[in-house]
């Protein structure tokens, strides 16, 4: 057995023996690729994995097994997916690929194939049953590549969809697992009761993460039999209680709680807990917030009970017809798969259902069933109005700096003369290229784009320009590169400061004849296409240190568009942040933000430009329900700064009569205001949260009515700092707000005396 052949059966059989064995080649003599391997397996150790990355791009495979290089590139793809580097894992993928032939032992092919499902983001079951028929069924790789396929199985219920084989080649505390997690899925408690002894007995023997989500599943099962214990561990069991004790306002706030922050208990995921975000957006009755959770869900109509989620929604729309048929369906299918303690437990917790809308809708679905009138029926969506945007329609905001851009893009599309675009991270450099070919007459063809900065050196080059057959070890066919394949399109190389000297001098070689060579090739080819170029990196300061051309330099900066930074285009914040707001949103009533939360927009200093501003924007909406109106409280983001709004933006404050604020000048107030001022000035020197917030409570208590500003100019605390006060004690029912107007600047707050 030579070396290859010793390293794929220990892959298969032994990983632990595998990554030893590595080690002990490296003390014999020097290998890039086991190096390479071994410092993958250890990367989190490092505090730049950058470093890593670009090594690996150094590596040489020239002396180097086909084997080797598939250990290699797999290694790598591992990393890549670990580090959601997702557009250099589908070249990594490519790059395995062509390692792969009739003489790669089946063992690698199936992990080749296994990593290719994966990238899909599809559990493509039947196609993982055909890789599995590739390992030794006896083989450690085989073990694991099934347990990963039950539980696919399992956590959506469809364990009956598996053959028997499968199931008994498991050890015995993983098929008993499996089927417990099944029996629960489908909510058949009598299963899952005669199994969780068995389960729990073998819990030592399984993985941190498995034990985590039996103990989650233990606690749901006390759920489904109405015991009354609850693991307050899991944000998930707090929202399901909730839910059942008709409380569905606390429901969404654990639901979102685990949404925001899953952190380890992100193992708990079934297709009963992935979806509970809407569901419980559905007991609220927050339709837009559900739909608009559902859009972002390409699976979700897949799922076994979306049919039931779906008649939930038509029935808050009105639309009863649509919703018995939905109903019904669901109803077929909790029948068909022996899921109706699934089917009862859904309508529990389903508290938007009254007693008497789950009796229409049974009456009619079980109509319709006895007569054989059910079919499927379409997915509800958005009443929003998706029309296409193309070209400088893309371009939005109000600011005389965007005109500009926007006249820019339109005079400089007509030529064919490169485009160089200049701003900061995040200003949608990427969306003024797409814009400058949509408004050409290349609009027609293809418009690739690739950030120079995300790819590894080694691969980049044969990422643009394309390679023959036989130009390095593993190049077995030919392989067109981006400047081929975009034809009398456009090419956008994004971060195009970052790119190697090399390139540079390949990329000026372009720009000066029209011509490229793929690696290994003797003849050039023309470049048909248009290159726009960027960089958040001054090109000049770039040259002075001498890692960057100056005439590549000089050819780029033909015609330059130059995008300010948000913070510079203050008229831009708001109507972006309402724009985002408002995107694709079910009601035609428009988004409103307080007068606190726009000056807290325009105070924020957005290193991430738009793209920080949208990520917000679309995070309020999705942990707000997607309501109408917007408060500063409703912004985390935003009170992480205790920036006082209020000195940059002072303001009348014409709510009702309140008491009169001493002021800190007024040397004759009485003993005890001077006493406060000093226990004032105590606590911000302190800084403690809970000392303010019993401050904030004797106020109230001596004057009964305040506003925020009287509050922020007693404590000497920011008005966002304040404002999170406020909401808390509100919480605590101490306080209650009071609106006169929709206008903020009326609103105060009183003590609730009741």
């Amino acid at each position: 057995m030579n070396l290859d052949e010793k390293l794929v059966d220990m892959w298969q059989n032994d990983r632990n023996a595998y990554y030893k064995e590595l080690k002990t080649q490296l003390k014999k003599q020097p290998n890039e690729v086991f190096e390479s391997i071994l410092l993958i397996i250890n990367m989190f150790k490092h505090s730049d994995l950058s470093h890593v990355f670009k090594y690996l791009g150094k590596v040489s495979l020239e002396k180097h097994s086909k084997v080797q290089c598939i250990f290699f590139y797999l290694h790598w793809l591992m990393a890549d997916t670990q580090t959601y580097r997702l557009k250099e894992a589908s070249i990594i993928l490519s790059k395995m690929e062509e390692y792969i032939d009739d003489s790669t032992p089946k063992a690698l092919k199936a992990e080749f194939e296994l990593k290719g499902n994966a990238r899909d983001g599809e559990e493509n079951l039947e196609n993982f049953k055909k890789s599995l028929s590739l390992i030794p069924i006896d083989s450690q790789q085989y073990k694991i590549n099934l347990k990963n396929l039950t539980d696919s199985y399992a956590s959506g219920g469809e364990l009956h969809k598996l053959e028997l084989s499968y199931l008994q080649r498991l050890e015995p505390e993983y098929r008993n697992l499996f089927l417990f997690i099944d029996a629960m899925e489908r909510g058949d408690t009598d299963k899952a009761l005669e199994l969780i002894d068995d389960v729990m007995n073998t819990m030592l023997k399984l993985p941190d993460p498995v034990k985590l989500k039996l103990n989650f599943l233990k606690g749901l099962l006390n759920l489904y039999l109405r015991q009354s214990v609850v693991d307050e561990s899991f944000y998930l069991l707090i929202s399901i209680n909730s839910l059942l004790n008709h409380d569905p306002e606390k429901a969404l706030e654990y639901a979102k709680k685990f949404h925001n922050h899953p952190g380890k208990q992100i193992s708990v995921l079934t297709n009963f807990t992935r979806w509970h975000l809407i569901r419980t957006e559905l007991a609220n009755k927050n339709l837009s917030a559900a739909l608009r959770l559902i859009g972002l869900e390409k699976n979700f109509s897949k799922m076994n009970f979306s049919s039931l989620f779906y008649a939930r929604i038509e029935l808050l729309r009105g639309n009863k017809e649509k919703a018995i048929l939905q109903f019904a369906n669901a109803l077929k299918l909790s029948k068909d798969i022996n899921a109706m303690g699934r089917f009862d437990f859904e309508l529990d917790l389903a508290t938007d259902l009254t007693p008497g809308k789950i009796r229409f809708l049974t009456e009619g679905a079980t109509k319709l069933l006895a007569e054989n009138r059910i079919n499927k029926v379409k997915a509800p969506v958005n009443n929003v109005s998706n029309v296409e945007e193309k070209g400088v329609e893309k371009l939005k905001g109000k600011s005389i700096a965007i005109k500009a851009v926007k006249d820019e893009v339109l005079k400089y599309a007509p030529f064919d003369i490169p485009v160089l675009i200049l701003g900061e991270t995040g200003v949608g450099k990427d969306v003024i290229a797409n814009a400058i070919h949509e408004e050409s007459k290349r609009k027609d063809e293809p418009f690739i784009a690739i950030n120079c900065s995300a790819i590894a050196e080694s691969l980049l080059q044969s990422e643009l320009f394309g390679y023959e057959a036989g130009a390095y070890t593993g190049a077995i066919k030919t392989h067109k590169g981006i400047f081929e394949e975009a034809g009398q399109g456009t090419v956008f190389l994004d971060e195009i400061g970052d790119i190697s000297s090399g390139l540079q001098a390949v990329l000026l070689r372009i720009l000066e004849s029209g011509e490229f060579r793929p690696v290994g090739s003797a003849k050039p080819r023309p470049a048909h296409c248009r290159i726009i170029a960027a960089t958040n990196a001054s090109l000049e300061a770039r040259v002075d240190e001498g890692t960057f051309r100056k005439d590549l330099m000089y050819r780029l900066k033909r015609l330059v568009i130059n995008v300010p930074p948000l913070r510079e285009r203050p008229v831009d914040i708001t109507y972006l942040a309402e724009y985002y707001a408002n995107l694709n949103r079910v009601s035609s009533d428009p988004v409103t933000f307080s007068d606190e939360f726009k000056q807290a927009l325009q105070a924020h200093t957005w290193p991430g430009n738009v793209r920080e501003l949208k990520n917000e924007i679309e995070k309020i909406r999705l942990l707000n329900s997607d309501k109408p109106n917007y408060t500063i409280e409703q912004a985390d983001f935003l009170q992480e700064k205790t920036t006082d709004l209020e000195k940059d933006s002072p303001q009348e404050n014409v709510a009702e009569p309140s008491v009169e604020i001493p002021k800190k000048e007024d040397v004759t107030q009485p003993d005890q205001l001077k006493r406060k001022k000093s226990t004032k000035e105590i606590l911000q020197n302190s800084g403690s949260y809970f000392r303010r917030l019993e401050y904030i409570k004797e106020l109230f208590t001596e004057h009964k009515r305040l506003t925020r500003k009287e509050i922020c100019q007693i404590t000497e605390v920011s008005n966002i700092t304040i404002g999170r006060d406020l909401k808390k004690l509100r919480e605590e029912k101490f306080i209650i707000k009071m609106e006169p107007t929709k206008s903020a600047r009326t609103h105060y707050f009183v003590l609730n005396e009741s």
